[in-house]
């Protein structure tokens, strides 16, 4: 179940992104940010879905040191490539404020308050 999660997030990522997902850090010019989809949720649904299945597949034949000691290993790696990705989107695009309050894993629920016509007791 949580292999397949992680292979819908990335689906949905790709299909998002369109023509522009690659494996390579790449900047196309005058190209604004895609922040539609599964990117107005989370900044890093391809990520997301990869650790997903890096820890789901050896739990599916219970190898659980496999999943731990690989999902290490892949946050290493990966907090290194978000970086390095954001740094890119940084200085080339408004990266910054459009993602400002967008998560970049975990989807925050996004609550709304009732309004209220009666006064706030303090």
């Amino acid at each position: 179940m949580v292999t397949m999660m992680g292979q819908v997030i990335r689906y949905l990522s790709m299909q998002e992104l369109g023509n522009r997902w690659t494996h390579t850090i790449m900047m196309i010019p005058k190209q604004p940010l895609v922040e539609t989809g599964i990117y107005s949720y989370i900044r890093h649904p391809t990520w997301v879905g990869m650790t997903l299945e890096f820890a789901a597949v050896p739990l599916i034949h219970g190898a659980y040191l496999t999943a731990i000691v690989f999902s290490i290993a892949n946050a290493l790696l990966m907090s290194q490539r978000i970086t390095a990705e954001e740094k890119a989107l940084i200085k080339e695009t408004n990266y910054a404020v459009v993602f400002a309050n967008t998560p970049r894993f975990l989807p925050a629920l996004k609550m709304r308050r009732k309004k209220s016509n009666s006064p706030s007791i303090r």
